[in-house]
């Protein structure tokens, strides 16, 4: 396609994305149960789906599809006909959730009453986007905490935000999108309490960061899907990952036993981003287990040496007063006989910062892991350059997906893991390796593509049901709950003195094409005004014919919630 084309799909993109979540779709509520809403939003808000003549004698269930969590300790639910009562057990709170049309039952405690199934949430983190979209209820969300949704990697969740379906306000109470009047239906909320600022919504806890296994991390969307009444559509999730982790496990086995290869040692830990480097400089984070990426890693056919005690002993511990994880080892502690110097893999979660939280580009990053005092070449890992990051997807302001896909599709992240400890295998075919670049090769810190605009991001929403993740190689059985229609190309990153050989990366951002802005120029510019001048005008024409649209309020993001998953 021409430049002057990709320009014209550009603006024809942003013009059409003003109207895509307006189409209004009937919504009935009638048996066979359970009582869905419809698929879409418009002006006026979203169709109720509501029954009539609620049976509250007991004699009608409501609510006849039912999940139970079978990994998680951090929550439960009962059925009580019409209504439920869901339990967040880490955070001590418990939500009445009654079938909307139905009266609010009387219980013996305290505890918000809310109906269901919901039509309008808020959501404080953007990890929890992956959860709602897969239950098809991502247009639900009409607050979140991503400041003009910058904080999100989910292109159709990009273009909620331009097209002011979705509302951001920020703690100061400045407030971005065509949707700042309204309060949602709830909100929920991570563990760092509330939303901000506060207001009479229902804040519902999510405590997915507690939880150190894969399956239990997954079993959240079953959390999330109570208030939707979409039991029925996961009902089989969990339970196909789980078939789709041990049919992996079995390949991998299978590769290993068949080519005589003993278990790769892998070391997941980051090094300090304090330039220039320095041998005495603490490394930021090394992992401790139990927790997920421990069970990935041994899924995935490696040895985790941050399960050896004299590993997990150097890890630094968290200090809430500078907000900082404080000392860790230097590299010749860290890399000595018997603790981590025989590494033959080293996975590095999340980008380099400074002490300061600056974070630090691709050439900075490239300082860092080019330093022989930080990485001896003595470590199996630095001699082979099998050294990764998991920055390969970010979202335009510069953050990690990590937290975000990842979390509902642990047999994508284990096959990327052993894509990179047994890479004979081909295990992900073409697919790459989703989050994981290896910072020799590919880049450091920053994807091969570099960091996506809104732009850049936006036009890859091609339907607004489309699901957002890295795809699944065909080797083993996948969950049957989302659709998978995610492109994937092969980007490269050119550099002077051949110092980078070219690589893939596996991602729905990996298709962005970050010439679009500069190449279209002015022209991109324009069609961002046009899209402003329409919106507005379109919003005056609202308050001249009476007609209501759907606003909402903003909190902010859990940013913190890095700190505690994977470190």
């Amino acid at each position: 396609m021409t430049m002057v084309g990709r320009c014209l799909v550009t603006l024809v993109t942003l013009v059409a994305l003003s109207s895509v979540f307006e189409s209004a779709d009937a919504a009935t509520c009638t048996a066979p149960w359970p009582c869905l809403n419809s698929g879409r939003f418009n002006n006026t808000g979203r169709p109720v789906a509501s029954v009539a003549n609620c049976d509250s004698t007991g004699n009608t269930d409501y609510f006849p599809i039912k999940v139970t969590p079978d990994y998680s300790t951090q929550w439960n639910v009962s059925y009580h006909m019409y209504y439920k009562i869901l339990t967040n057990t880490r955070a001590n709170q418990r939500y009445v959730l009654y079938q909307r049309g139905c009266t609010a039952p009387v219980v013996s405690f305290q505890a918000p009453a809310i109906a269901v199934p919901v039509t309008s949430v808020e959501i404080t983190s953007s990890t929890f986007e992956t959860y709602i979209a897969i239950l098809g209820e991502r247009e639900s969300i009409v607050v979140s905490s991503a400041f003009g949704g910058v904080y999100s990697a989910d292109p159709c969740m990009q273009a909620q935000f331009v097209a002011g379906h979705t509302a951001d306000r920020s703690c100061s109470g400045t407030c971005v999108g065509g949707a700042c009047a309204k309060e949602p239906e709830i909100a929920f909320v991570g563990f760092s309490g509330g939303r901000c600022p506060a207001s009479s919504v229902a804040n519902v806890s999510v405590s997915e960061s507690a939880e150190t296994e894969l399956l239990a991390q997954v079993e959240w969307i079953e959390f999330f899907s109570t208030f939707f009444n979409k039991e029925g559509v996961i009902l089989t999730y969990v339970a196909d990952l789980d078939a789709s982790l041990a049919c992996l496990a079995t390949s991998i086995e299978n590769y290993r036993a068949a080519n005589g290869l003993a278990r790769p040692k892998v070391l997941w830990a980051t090094p300090p981003g304090i330039l220039p480097p320095s041998a005495a400089s603490e490394w930021a984070s090394v992992g401790t287990c139990p927790n997920y990426y421990c069970e990935a890693i041994v899924r995935a056919g490696g040895e985790i040496l941050n399960n050896r005690s004299a590993v997990a002993s150097l890890a630094p511990a968290y200090n809430p007063a500078t907000f900082r994880v404080e000392g860790g080892p230097n590299s010749s502690v860290l890399f000595a006989a018997g603790v981590a110097g025989d590494a033959d893999v080293i996975l590095v979660p999340g980008s380099l910062s400074t002490p300061s939280f600056a974070a630090l580009t691709s050439a900075q990053c490239d300082t860092i892991y080019a330093s022989t005092a930080l990485l001896p070449p003595s470590v199996p890992a630095v001699a082979s350059r099998r050294v990764y990051d998991n920055g390969a997807i970010r979202d335009p302001s510069g953050g990690t997906d990590w937290f975000a896909s990842r979390l509902a599709t642990p047999d994508v992240l284990v096959e990327t893991i052993a894509a990179m400890l047994y890479p004979g295998m081909n295990i992900r075919g073409s697919l790459g390796l989703a989050w994981w670049q290896n910072v020799y090769t590919e880049s450091a810190c920053i994807p091969v593509a570099g960091i996506p605009t809104v732009l850049d991001t936006v036009v890859q929403c091609n339907n607004a049901s489309d699901l957002f993740r890295p795809g699944r190689n065909s080797v083993c059985a996948t969950p049957t709950a989302a659709p998978t229609s995610i492109p994937t190309v092969a980007p490269t990153r050119s550099t002077s003195g051949g110092s980078r050989s070219e690589g893939s990366n596996d991602s729905s951002l990996s298709t962005l094409n970050v010439s679009l802005i500069a190449g279209c120029g002015a022209f991109a510019i324009i069609a961002l005004v046009l899209l402003m001048f329409y919106m507005s005008t379109r919003r005056q024409l609202i308050e001249l014919t009476g007609e209501e649209e759907p606003v909402m309020n903003w909190s902010a993001d859990d940013q913190a919630a890095i700190e505690e998953r994977g470190l």
